[in-house]
């Protein structure tokens, strides 16, 4: 198999031409485009060769004014790993794009107008350098999905994103710390947040999102939840992997038609029935590596409809897991595949208190709670 492969990299090497045409047209330079394009052309990549590939090489080519004059009808253009720079103007000639993909180049600035009366339906600039979004980048365009994943952005402000074509907009693995008032859209309807520095959701930021279906703020720093206001619409929130030790009452109580909530990998020790919608529609609810010794009565009752719960990785008292057990076996609430894992693998859930009485008021020390975060663990369900 490889003396095949290094035959046809060493027969593509003969015959290679600068612009080649697979199940897409491929081109290695920019500038082959300017002078080898033609206007049949609909799919098109800018990328290294993969048999000429060496490990590393300079992106010093720049996307520059009138770059595709020759192919006005390209529909779907991927660049990897080849541009530093897009000159205003780039675009002309171009109306339509139904993918625009600028995937681990060393973009660092994006100039004003840069995007401007274009129709695009999803715009990829994930793995980039990009460290602001200035005004004016979308005038009078519009876009359905935005990827600006895996940047260094610090900072969304006022009506830069905020944009009525948007339905999903990723800002996931940038150095976001503050959001602006109203810096989304209303008709936003997919909102990925995680994996930045934010401490804590401004309601002047998510209480406008009154289309929002799924909200993921994992792998942030917050460190308590306070919600006052309604998500008509939200789905599904994401709030993993972070600091939370408190909820306040009523936080999830006017998301109605929320069906899946992820805690899990925070500092909770106790809920109250009173965060959730009433009457609960949440489905999934995953409770693991939290530090919950037990849940109340009053809590498992506003669970009795949830369809699926995990709780491993958390330090219970013995006698109130098996009382919440119990429960969930009463109400047919089962646990998801991962979590039978950790079962079928012969991990047990740790018990800190062995009391046998159940009397949901033993406080877990700080040593004990130290010591069960420090142990090693085996994870199996993210």
């Amino acid at each position: 198999m490889y003396l095949r492969l290094m035959l046809l990299c060493v027969f593509m090497a003969k015959v290679h031409t600068k612009c080649e045409k697979t199940f897409t047209y491929e081109c290695e330079k920019v500038k082959d485009v300017e002078i080898h394009g033609l206007k049949s052309w609909e799919s098109l990549i800018i990328s290294q060769n993969k048999c000429n590939k060496t490990t590393s090489h300079t992106l010093d080519e720049v996307l520059t004014r009138d770059a595709f004059n020759k192919t006005p009808n390209i529909q779907e253009l991927i660049i990897v790993e080849k541009i530093n720079a897009i000159e205003v103007g780039a675009f002309n000639g171009i109306k339509r794009f139904d993918l625009l993909k600028f995937y681990k180049n060393q973009l660092t600035v994006l100039p004003r107008l840069a995007f401007a009366d274009l129709h695009i339906y999803k715009l990829d600039l994930s793995h980039n350098s990009i460290q602001n979004i200035v005004p004016e980048l979308f005038r009078r365009s519009t876009v359905t999905v935005l990827n600006l994943s895996h940047n260094k952005l610090s900072t969304i402000t006022l009506n830069i994103l905020n944009l009525p074509s948007l339905r999903y907009l990723t800002l996931s693995n940038n150095n976001l710390q503050s959001l602006a008032d109203e810096c989304f859209h209303e008709n936003l309807e997919h909102l990925n947040l995680g994996s930045n520095g934010i401490t804590q959701i401004e309601e002047g930021v998510i209480a406008p999102l009154k289309n929002l279906k799924e909200l993921n703020l994992s792998n942030n720093r917050l460190k308590g939840v306070k919600i006052a206001y309604g998500m008509p619409k939200l789905e599904t929130l994401d709030l993993s992997h972070n600091e939370i030790d408190q909820i306040a009452e009523g936080s999830f109580g006017q998301f109605l038609k929320l069906k899946h909530l992820l805690l899990n990998h925070n500092y909770l020790t106790s809920i109250s029935p009173t965060i959730f919608p009433d009457p609960n529609s949440i489905v999934t609810l995953n409770l693991h590596s939290n530090a919950f010794m037990y849940i109340t009565e009053e809590t498992t009752k506003a669970l009795r409809k949830v369809r699926e719960i995990t709780t491993y990785g958390n330090p219970w008292a013995c006698s109130c897991l098996k009382r919440f057990y119990d429960f969930l076996q009463e109400y047919n609430i089962t646990q998801p595949e991962c979590e039978q894992k950790f079962y079928a693998e012969g991990n047990t859930a740790v018990c800190v208190i062995t009391t046998d009485t159940c009397m949901y008021n033993d406080k877990l020390t700080q040593e004990h709670f130290q010591s069960f975060r420090v142990s090693p663990k085996k994870e199996f369900c993210g």
